[in-house]
């Protein structure tokens, strides 16, 4: 088959577009801390932000770390409603083929996970051009709840193709999911 080309992309849909934006800059401030991720922030990109970040993580500080995100969030994340979300994930059109988007769960409370994890499937379910969108979406979460069972949990996933029916698996653990989804 050929390489395909994929790429996690922090994702938050919500009616609410405020939350949706500080959600996702909670996660891109959250994932700037690392060391190991500076390769990603190619010639010191947000280098004053991703030191402010860490910073603030070290204190225990989730609020500065947020307002860190805030700045680096719309080149970041994708995030609004499920409307700008899914014209935001435009721009990865010609670039990857599959779009694995990451609900944000660093300082996000677990009803406001949950609820973006559905916003995003059907923000994903509604995709049908090929030439529009990347080709399939996965949204995928780290199960955080249960500290002793953090497995990759594919909460959604549809094929775009024209014509083809969507095929979605919610709160499936990855294992759970394939089955539903082969």
């Amino acid at each position: 088959a050929g390489l395909r080309m994929t790429t996690q992309i922090v994702a938050a849909a919500s009616s609410d577009r405020g939350a949706a934006r500080r959600d996702a800059a909670a996660q891109v401030g959250f994932y700037s801390t690392p060391k190991g991720y500076d390769l990603l922030f190619p010639d010191g990109q947000f280098a004053a932000e991703r030191a402010a970040a860490r910073e603030a993580l070290a204190r225990g500080d989730v609020p500065g770390v947020i307002a860190a995100g805030d700045v680096m969030v719309e080149e970041r994340a994708v995030f609004g409603t499920p409307e700008e979300v899914a014209g935001q994930l435009r721009r990865y059109a010609d670039v990857i083929d599959w779009a694995i988007l990451y609900p944000p769960h660093f300082g996000v409370d677990p009803e406001r996970i949950h609820a973006n994890e559905l916003s995003l499937i059907e923000v994903a379910s509604g995709w049908t051009s090929l030439r529009t969108q990347p080709k399939r979406v996965q949204v995928v979460t780290l199960d955080l709840i249960d500290p002793g069972d953090q497995g990759v949990e594919i909460l959604g996933h549809a094929e775009m193709a024209t014509g083809q029916p969507v095929r979605v698996a919610a709160g499936q653990r990855e294992d759970q999911a394939g089955r539903l989804l082969g």
